[in-house]
């Protein structure tokens, strides 16, 4: 495996396409945003003009984009994937969609005689640029084994998680139960700070039992209490955006979901009050207006 088109270069995908080049691999880039394809040309990659050039001649072909419309586009588009793919070739889809869509296109891919593994990623930006991102993988067991060590370039951790679609479902599963925990437990602080907890004693008591979390950990105690929603890392507007996809999904499975769509009107509430952009744990704020207190951890601001 020598020759592989990347498609799409935003926070995660350029740092995962500067991996593959760190590691000795020929890569051909695209994008809707010439900026991001200069930026990767200039670090010795090949610049395509459409996504059917860089899938042309690849021998494997990821792609890495924010929404199923925007997959489906960039495979099935009049300059897509499939205007330039040729038999025998990998497909590996990076994005995180929906289940449905990712077996269509896999069974388009195999009617053109191409393999496809679904494969979302964990951990965000940070793990990119170092190359420890959670690798979550549907699709053929020996598909997987023959772009493994394309694939270990990105991820530390490589899951193979069943059929092509056990990817994208893990990976909604994931944020669905992400959502909720931080929603809950940000809450659960707010109710502290309300009855006059000393949120230092509180955090800690709650770690040490059975409320305790990695969500807590990170997400709550080291962003959210410490008002770090800034850092360039999951927005509201992108956990909203998988939250939705798990929702349009489990409609599509004849499935009703009770706490995944009251959590996406939650967060709704808190891209309605900062416009979605800041890290996903801004939600506090929104019970904080409620309860007309702040929960803030003195110790974890800088």
């Amino acid at each position: 495996m020598k020759k592989i088109g990347f498609i799409g270069l935003g926070a995660m995908g350029s740092p995962m396409a500067k991996n593959l080049l760190r590691n000795k691999f020929s890569v051909t880039v695209y994008d809707i945003c010439s900026d991001r394809i200069k930026t990767l040309a200039d670090a010795g990659a090949t610049a395509a003009n459409s996504p059917a050039e860089a899938a042309s001649g690849a021998e494997m072909i990821i792609t890495m984009l924010p929404s199923s419309p925007d997959v489906e586009q960039a495979v099935c588009g009049p300059e897509g994937v499939l205007k330039g793919i040729g038999e025998g070739a990998v497909y590996v889809d990076m994005s995180t969609i929906d289940p449905i869509t990712t077996r269509r296109i896999g069974d388009i891919m195999a009617e053109r005689g191409v393999a496809m593994l679904d494969c979302p990623v964990t951990k965000g930006v940070k793990a990119a640029v170092d190359g420890t991102l959670t690798l979550l993988i549907g699709g053929e067991k020996s598909v997987l084994e023959s772009v493994r060590h394309v694939l270990q370039t990105m991820g530390s951790t490589l899951m193979h998680l069943g059929p092509l679609g056990a990817g994208a479902t893990t990976k909604l599963v994931n944020n669905m139960c992400l959502g909720a925990i931080v929603a809950a437990t940000a809450e659960a602080m707010v109710f502290g700070a309300k009855l006059g907890m000393d949120m230092d004693a509180l955090v800690e008591a709650v770690a040490s039992g059975s409320g305790s979390s990695r969500a807590l950990i990170t997400h709550i105690k080291e962003f959210a209490l410490a008002r770090r929603f800034d850092v360039p890392m999951f927005p509201v507007h992108l956990l909203m955006k998988d939250l939705e996809l798990a929702i349009n999904t489990a409609k599509e499975v004849n499935m009703p979901l009770m706490m995944t769509p009251f959590c996406h009107s939650l967060y709704a509430l808190s891209k309605a009050k900062g416009g979605g952009k800041g890290f996903f744990p801004e939600l506090i704020t929104v019970f904080e207006e409620f309860a007309g207190v702040e929960a803030v951890l003195p110790s974890g601001l800088k």
